[in-house]
């Protein structure tokens, strides 16, 4: 039997989510002490519902159109955050990252690629276990693996998406833990933690204290970031039209919040900072629940045994990553175990699982301004083009 969600049932279901793991992770003293995004919590716990059904014999349809939308206005908000003036504190940060990342691709393509060869699988099969569902996301997928499909790969687009979802889940349980036990096991703290005097008020978590928002500053945030993403949808427009094969809307909504802002930087205009700030991180808790709502973990049970153990080596492998490689070229310090959560997020499943992971360490131990400018434009810009670059080159050379 078939139950089919509509638009407007299927939005409902974000609070619901979103609320559900709150209280989960409220209750639960390992999920918050290792900074588990509310969302991952309860989308995961959404999907158990959702195969209990499916076993059942019910299959939920879902409209899933108002998700992108989300996603748009969450980018739109963090190209907002994206100012250049800020650059050159990330400047060597963001650099180290575009090659470490740029050496995250090629090895989870050479893990796919391997294994898929020893298992007697088509080796362009193993690019859908490598950084097109992984670093890529649903994404990525749908752009490369109707193309691998079209290119006579079977089930690429199948096994790319079964992979993607095993990796929204993964990245957003494994972020949170590894920065959790680095921030720990190396004693750190975010800068000015120490400068701030230990009174009852200062104790308290910064993004405790409640910003004073203002209505009509509200109002405006709102209305840029939609305005934000009309135009990224007529860049989008363009790029297409032009025949270039980088098409992501939610690259082109981000570089138009980053255009505004930092023509308003130049101009002395004042933007609503905590607003947008506000509006975007709405943005992104429903998105994510959108998202992990939308996973089918059927699909992860109908892979093949090879594919189950490139998914395990997959997620040993950015745990090393993360852990070492991230943590000691970023400064070994408080924002380098941020950016690992980060990374985690954005190398196993997408950037907003990323940033979500950020966002759960940030809530516990205190802002980190640099891994916020960096990992979003190396998880959902500088990453996409080196994706594109790479994968239009080989299936040009196939």
């Amino acid at each position: 039997m078939e139950i089919k969600v509509n638009l407007y049932q299927f939005m409902a279901l974000a609070p619901v989510v979103y609320y559900l793991g709150c209280f989960v992770v409220k209750r639960v003293k390992f999920l918050e002490k290792y900074c588990i995004p509310a969302p991952v919590v309860g989308g995961l716990i959404a999907v158990i519902i959702k195969l209990f059904l499916y076993m059942g014999g019910i299959t939920l349809i879902m409209d899933s159109t108002v998700q992108g939308v989300f996603m748009y206005v969450f980018f739109a908000s963090i190209g907002f955050n994206c100012r250049f003036k800020l650059l050159k504190k990330g400047g060597k940060i963001l650099v180290i990252m575009s090659f470490a990342s740029a050496f995250l691709i090629l090895i989870q393509n050479g893990i796919g690629v391997v294994f898929a060869k020893i298992m007697g699988l088509d080796p362009l099969l193993g690019l859908c276990m490598g950084s097109i569902p992984l670093v890529g996301g649903h994404g990525t997928v749908g752009n490369w693996g109707m193309v691998l499909d079209n290119m006579g790969v079977t089930n690429a687009f199948m096994v790319g998406i079964a992979c993607a979802s095993y990796g929204l889940i993964a990245g957003g349980l494994i972020g949170g833990p590894i920065a959790k036990t680095l921030i720990s096991r190396k004693r750190l703290s975010y800068p000015g933690a120490q400068e701030v005097p230990a009174t009852v008020e200062t104790e308290m978590q910064p993004d405790k204290r409640i910003p004073l928002l203002n209505k009509k500053k509200m109002y405006l945030a709102a209305f840029l970031l939609i305005l934000t993403v009309g135009l990224g949808d007529v860049l989008l427009k363009i790029i297409a039209a032009l025949n270039i094969p980088f098409r992501a809307m939610s690259i082109g909504t981000l570089a138009i919040g980053m255009v505004i802002r930092n023509v308003c930087d130049a101009r002395h205009t004042e933007l609503p900072d905590d607003e947008l700030d506000v509006v975007g991180g709405y943005a992104l808790s429903a998105y994510l629940s959108l998202a992990m709502l939308s996973v089918n973990l059927w699909e992860l049970a109908d892979l093949a045994l090879p594919m189950v153990i490139v998914m395990f080596v997959q997620t040993i492998v950015i745990i090393i990553f993360a852990y070492l490689v991230v943590f000691n070229c970023c400064g070994k310090d408080y924002e380098a175990a941020v950016i690992s959560a980060g990374v985690c997020g954005f190398g196993m499943g997408a950037s907003f699982t990323g940033i979500a992971n950020m966002e759960a360490v940030r809530k516990d131990f205190g802002p980190a301004p640099k891994a916020f400018l960096v990992v979003p434009l190396i998880g959902a810009f500088l990453i996409d083009l080196m994706q594109t670059a790479l994968f239009t080159t080989i299936t040009s050379l196939v």
